[in-house]
C-alpha cells in the first residue's frame, strides 16, 4: 500500500478544516432557527385569529422550526456536495499555505492593482446601467404622458358632464316650476267650475 504524499496529506488535512466549517455553517443555523419565537410570527396569528382558526401557537412553531432547519441543512448539504465546497475550500487553504511566505502582490500580470484592472469592467457595467436606467425613464416619461393626455381627457369629460348635469337640473327647475304653475291653474280652474255650481 502506497503512503500518501506530504501535499495529499496537507490536502486531507485541509478537508477536514472544511468539514468542520460545515459543521460550523449546520450549527449557526441551528441556532438561528433555535432563536425563532412566537413573537416574530404575531401578523399570521393575528390573522389565524381573525379567520377563527383553531391552532396550538407552539405545536406549530415548533413544526416550522424542524421543517426550516432541515430543508436549510438539506440545502446546504446539497450545495455543498453539488459545487463541491469541501474541496474547493482545502485547495484554497492548501494554496494560501503554498504561497503564504510571498509577500509581494504581484500575483497579476498586468501588476496593476485591483481597482485599476477591473475599472473598464466597471465602467462597461455603469454604462449599461446607466443606458438601461435612461430607458427606463423613457418609458416611464412616455406612460406618463399617456396617462396625462387620458387625465386630460377625462377631465374634459368630467366637465362636460357637470355642464350637461346643470343643464339638466336647470330644465328639471323650470319642468317643476311650470308642472306646480299648471297644477295650481288646474286647481284654480277646478275651484271655479265647482263655484259656478
Amino acid at each position: 500500500m502506497e503512503t500518501p504524499s506530504a501535499e495529499e496529506q496537507q490536502f486531507d488535512q485541509k478537508l477536514e478544516v472544511a468539514n468542520k466549517a460545515k459543521e460550523a455553517y449546520a450549527q449557526l443555523y441551528k441556532e438561528l432557527v433555535e432563536n425563532l419565537r412566537l413573537e416574530h410570527f404575531e401578523d399570521i396569528v393575528n390573522i389565524l385569529k381573525a379567520d377563527s382558526v383553531a391552532f396550538n401557537k407552539e405545536e406549530i412553531l415548533r413544526y416550522f422550526k424542524t421543517n426550516l432547519q432541515q430543508d436549510v441543512i438539506n440545502s446546504m448539504d446539497k450545495s455543498w456536495a453539488t459545487c463541491n465546497i469541501g474541496v474547493n475550500i482545502a485547495t484554497l487553504e492548501v494554496l494560501k499555505d503554498k504561497f503564504r511566505h510571498r509577500k509581494d502582490a504581484k500575483w497579476r500580470p498586468t501588476g496593476k492593482t485591483v481597482e485599476e484592472q477591473t475599472l473598464p469592467i466597471r465602467v462597461q457595467k455603469l454604462d449599461a446601467q446607466c443606458s438601461y436606467l435612461r430607458k427606463q425613464v423613457d418609458f416611464q416619461n412616455a406612460k406618463l404622458e399617456e396617462l396625462l393626455q387620458q387625465n386630460t381627457m377625462y377631465r374634459n369629460d368630467v366637465e362636460q358632464f357637470k355642464v350637461r348635469r346643470s343643464f339638466i337640473r336647470d330644465q328639471m327647475h323650470r319642468g317643476t316650476s311650470e308642472l306646480q304653475n299648471l297644477k295650481n291653474e288646474y286647481e284654480d280652474a277646478i275651484v271655479q267650475i265647482l263655484n259656478q255650481d
